[in-house]
């Protein structure tokens, strides 16, 4: 399955990059491209500690496997469906910027990587994105196998949206106080007793 979404996300990035050569402000694999670039840039810098990298990685894999997905379904990505990953790597632009602009620091393990073994920093409090990563995919199953209608669907994204949007106002000042924190996990909570709620609810899908 890996290996599938892998060659189909492959194929998607070279469809994308001949139409887009021409508009590289449109161009989404090289915007993607340089994403990567950046985070990796962070790691070797040491602006960016495991946690972060860890984050902002993973938030780049869903936009491509979005991607992969919205190019499976029928072989086309459409304008609607272009703005919102553009809209993505904007949300993952700012959020690059600002964690490598903040005062946490990487440290360094005995074998040369991150934490105590050299790797990654081991950080087990909650993360917010990874949160709201895994809303997301809930939303997307739910949608996938008909537990969420349209109408629901619609809601629940919107309601993500707007989550994600006040943790990037929140995050201006390179930071989430802890205030910041609690506030935005409560929400997060809410929204999980909504999606449960409504993919258990007796609605089916229309689509």
């Amino acid at each position: 399955m890996k290996r599938s979404l892998a060659a189909l996300t492959s194929a998607l990035l070279i469809s994308f990059a001949a139409p887009a050569l021409a508009d590289r402000d449109d161009n989404i694999p090289t915007r993607v491209n340089q994403m990567e670039r950046r985070i990796d840039q962070g790691i070797r810098s040491g602006a960016l500690t495991g946690r972060e990298a860890r984050q902002l990685q993973s938030e780049l894999e869903m936009i491509k496997r979005r991607a992969a997905m919205m190019h499976g379904n029928d072989g086309r990505i459409d304008r609607h469906e272009r703005e919102r990953l553009h809209n993505d790597l904007d949300r993952l632009s700012q959020r690059i910027r600002v964690e490598k602009h903040d005062d946490d620091m990487r440290h360094h393990g005995p074998g040369g990587g991150w934490g105590p073994g050299g790797g990654y920093d081991d950080d087990r409090r909650e993360s917010i994105p990874g949160r709201i990563e895994s809303i997301e995919r809930r939303i997307d199953r739910g949608i996938q196998s008909g537990a969420l209608t349209r109408h629901e669907a619609r809601d629940l994204q919107r309601e993500l949206v707007n989550i994600r949007r006040r943790e990037d106002q929140m995050r201006m000042d390179g930071r989430l106080s802890r205030d910041e924190r609690a506030r935005m996990h409560a929400a997060l909570d809410h929204l999980e007793r909504r999606v449960r709620a409504e993919k258990h609810d007796d609605d089916t899908r229309r689509w």
